[in-house]
């Protein structure tokens, strides 16, 4: 099956792929991402650019679980990153 026909699949569902909803990563005192919101559909591709020190590399951490987030939710295809989806984090919301 060809990455077209997944994505296509994927989207008549009408959920997405990457949820982001308020974000937020903190170490200690230090603020490294606050309220961060994003949507990608299936099939979608998006760029995130800023300067050195911006929260580049902490927000892509947030996703793959490295880092957990210290606030907000993040799904994948409507399930939670920390609630059987595919990372896992220290604490689970109910969805």
């Amino acid at each position: 099956m060809s990455a077209n026909n997944v994505a296509s699949r994927l989207s008549s569902t009408g959920a997405y792929a990457l949820e982001l909803e308020g974000v937020g990563r903190h170490f200690g005192a230090l603020v490294a991402l606050a309220d961060i919101n994003l949507r990608v559909g299936a099939g979608e591709r998006r760029a995130v650019l800023g300067s050195n020190g911006a929260g580049k590399t902490t927000l892509f951490n947030a996703v793959t679980g490295d880092f957990p987030p210290t606030s907000g939710r993040i799904r994948f295809f409507e399930f939670g990153a920390d609630c059987g989806g595919p990372i896992r984090s220290a604490s689970c919301s109910a969805d």
